[in-house]
């Protein structure tokens, strides 16, 4: 029996609450009395029959796709289950052998590293590989093409690179994800290809993990919110063009590995799995999500491309997902090779389990006749139900049903370059990076008023593959020479300062720091130094890290500039919190740019001359050190003056807001009567230019709990631009379900209380409380 809670009203339940506040509330898995959470198996041994459909409309349109499933036979449906890389080094023979038999469902054109980064190339190669489905198949069908592009279409040399994740979510506007979002669909239609694997719903937790750049936020309410938007974003055009599918993932608990290594077992409780990791992939769920890829790692000690558990019950079941899951690069081999989870040549075990377990479509690295020929087996001997197969298979003919790809496949390949990238996509690009410019420290350096001599130094300075990092034409970042469209910070830097002010440049090399001489002599001659530091692009098991400290020869270069008489400005590009005491310290300012893309130049050096006043705010907590973490918010409670070195939502300006003491109303909650608390206050903008105030609220629990771990809550937020002088009043209205914790004992199966006692919001130095005078159990 669920535990309701320690008290209130058996009567004041969540249906009471949400028929008050007219919420769905999805982000609590609503009905938790009926999610199973007891039992690790699996509740049912399909989601659906060629029968009866997924859906269970028996429209017509799904009596078509019924039959046309039964048409096939289990090899062609082992084939539609198989998404295979291919790229321009596979020669015209073998893609029309691996395409045509057994006719295979998808391909991964690369991934991040197509065949050509010409787009009208790469359109023409689909347009080849779509001609073989369906002219030398006997079912005809189209494939559905997939690619990686995380941060815009960064996968061409013709297309805008934008922010990644991390620094879109500095932002703090999820209106801009599903702008850039809705360019990247644009761009990828044109070239040929339906499917981006994208957004990451993982919420930001370990900086040392190798992916951390590629989350959004640590708050899982605020990560909900981006996935949100860019799944919509990918998916609803709304000029009548046929969109993309996104790829909500990494489902789940992807971003809590060990010690931060990638793809290591993630040890989490159940109840962390519930308030912290679920919540953002229902979020997806919800907003309309086509596909889901599964958590190439494991959780608890099991591998989730192996887990009924996770993608049958909690997924399927309990989240009401009904589009196509997806294994994530080769993790049938991965059981194998990663997690030990099977043994030496138990391949054709491993695809019996990863079926079974949930998984509609494999993502290929070997020839697909290993995968489909064990698919066949399997069905035959009754391993895999065939009715398991046929689910699968009408989840993907749905799939390309509504990417009108079982019509006509193929793309226009004279209209690729109108379409791949425009004006306006480089203004929206201009756009998020200066508004992801995060001020993290400022002794009245910046804005610059008009220096003779800027020395502008550093590894990232003037290194096109830095200012993208990972996933930009190709895995790890640039791989050749061919750039996307780039101003690097220092030619932003050229291109602002004023004719009367001489920019020099003195490079460092990345590694150790050979350049003591050159730099302190430019530093002594200059009046403000720019060191443009951090990392370089990475992605994956490559971007793990043991220390957040900045490189060894990056600390020497801030040595020597230290003792210039010459102001030094740090600018940071990179994809995770680096630095510590010794770093700031030798800094008179410093500037979170995160990853930036291709107008970070521009964003970067317009801030520095205060034509941008930065906004931006961290989306994470900045440990003091490495020994610190996971310091995030959603690990232990820290009040905001007990953060470590910058808490979250920390961000400076050129501007002062003056905040009046925020009032709540009621102060006093009861839950049978209201299911929202409102928070107002007013603020000012007392400087003399335009600057952005971030509305919202940290809220954090001030009293007992039903569990030690009362993590604080983002609040609704909402960032408003203040002119100089004008005074806006912000109203915040906080559902109580945003407060809700998971009750019960240590197994973490209880039900979602709001906890009776009272909460504390901070709101930029102003505080404020009310108290909840009961507990409401939300089941």
């Amino acid at each position: 029996m669920a535990d309701r809670g320690r008290s209130g009203s058996p009567e004041l339940t969540r249906r009471r609450l949400l028929r008050a506040s007219g919420s769905a509330a999805p982000l609590l898995l609503a009905g938790c009395s009926d999610l199973e959470f007891g039992g690790d198996q699996a509740t049912d041994t399909t989601t659906g029959s060629a029968t009866s459909g997924p859906d269970g409309t028996g429209s017509t349109e799904d009596e078509a796709l019924r039959r046309r499933v039964e048409d096939l036979s289990i090899r062609e449906k082992a084939g539609q289950m198989t998404f295979l890389a291919l790229d321009a080094q596979v020669s015209e023979d073998r893609a029309r052998d691996v395409v045509a038999d057994p006719g295979i469902g998808g391909i991964l054109y690369g991934g991040a590293n197509p065949g050509s980064f010409d787009p009208e190339a790469v359109a023409s190669k689909l347009n080849e590989y779509q001609q073989i489905a369906t002219t030398e198949t006997d079912h005809g069908l189209g494939m559905v093409a997939g690619i990686d592009a995380v941060h815009g279409n960064a996968t061409n040399e013709a297309a805008v690179v934008f922010p990644h994740n991390v620094g879109m979510g500095a932002t703090w506007r999820p209106d801009l994800v599903r702008k850039r979002a809705a360019v990247t669909s644009r761009s990828l239609r044109a070239m040929g290809f339906q499917w981006n694997f994208s957004p990451v719903a993982d919420v930001l937790y370990d900086p040392r993990w190798g992916r951390y750049y590629e989350g959004f936020h640590e708050s899982p309410s605020a990560v909900s919110s981006f996935v949100s938007a860019a799944v919509e974003g990918l998916e609803s055009s709304g000029d009548g063009t046929a969109t993309v599918a996104s790829s909500v993932k990494h489902f789940a608990g992807y971003s809590m590995p060990d010690a931060g290594n990638d793809r290591d077992d993630a040890r989490i409780p159940l109840r962390d799995l519930r308030e912290k990791v679920f919540p953002p992939f229902e979020a997806g769920v919800e907003a309309g999500a086509e596909t889901v890829m599964a958590n190439s790692g494991a959780v608890n000690g099991t591998p989730v491309h192996a887990s009924e558990w996770l993608l049958r019950t909690v997924l399927r079941k309990q989240m009401g997902f009904e589009g196509v899951v997806v294994s994530d690069w080769a993790d049938i081999r991965n059981l194998i090779s990663e997690h030990a989870f099977l043994g030496h040549g138990q391949f054709e075990e491993g695809v019996k389990v990863v079926v079974n377990a949930g998984v509609d479509m494999y993502m290929a690295a070997e020839s697909p006749g290993q995968f489909v020929d064990a698919v066949e087996t399997h069905v035959q001997d009754g391993e895999i139900p065939e009715a398991r197969v046929d689910d699968a298979v009408y989840r993907i003919l749905r799939l390309k049903k509504r990417l009108g790809l079982l019509e006509d496949p193929t793309v226009d390949t004279n209209a690729v370059t109108d379409r791949v990238v425009t004006q306006g996509d480089f203004e929206l690009a201009r756009e998020t990076a200066e508004q992801s410019m995060t001020l993290l420290t400022n002794d009245d350096v910046l804005p610059f008023d008009g220096p003779d001599t800027v020395l502008v130094t550093g590894p990232n300075a003037d290194d096109p593959k830095s200012q993208h990092g990972g996933w930009t034409l190709g895995w790890q970042g640039l791989a050749t020479e061919t750039t996307p469209p780039t101003t690097t910070i220092l030619e932003g830097i050229r291109e602002r300062a004023p004719p009367d002010t001489s920019v020099e440049h003195v490079p460092t090399d990345r590694g150790a720091f050979s350049e003591h001489d050159a730099v302190a002599d430019a530093a002594a001659a200059a009046d403000v130094v720019v060191a443009v530091l951090g990392e370089g692009a990475y992605a994956e098991t490559d971007g793990d890290v043991e220390s957040l400290a900045l490189p060894q020869g990056q600390r020497e270069l801030l040595s020597v500039v230290a003792e210039a008489a010459a102001p030094t400005v740090g600018v940071l590009v990179a994809g995770r919190p680096r630095g510590g005491d010794r770093a700031f310290d030798a800094l008179d300012a410093a500037l979170m740019a995160y990853y930036p893309g291709s107008e970070g130049g521009p964003a970067v050096a317009r801030t520095l001359f205060g034509d941008v006043n930065p906004g931006g705010r961290l989306p994470f907590y900045w440990p003091d050190s490495t020994g610190d973490v996971p310091v995030a918010s959603t690990v232990r409670q820290i009040t905001p003056g007990d953060a470590d070195r910058f808490p979250i939502g920390h961000g400076e300006t050129y501007t002062e807001f003056d905040l009046t003491v925020p009032a709540v109303e009621p102060s006093q909650v009861d839950p049978a009567e209201t299911d929202t608390v409102r928070i107002a206050y007013d603020v000012e903008n007392e400087g003399d230019r335009p600057g952005d105030h971030l509305a919202g609220a940290l809220i954090y629990r001030n009293g007992s709990d039903p569990t030690t771990k009362p993590w604080i809550r983002v609040g609704p937020f909402e960032r408003k631009t203040i002119a100089p002088g004008e005074r806006q009043t912000v109203t915040l209205d906080v559902p109580l379900d945003r407060l809700a914790v998971v009750g019960g004992d240590v197994r973490g199966r209880g039900d979602w209380v709001v906890p009776a006692g009272t909460y504390l919001a901070y709101i930029e130095g102003q505080e404020t409380q009310f108290t909840v005078t009961q507990t409401v159990s939300l089941d």
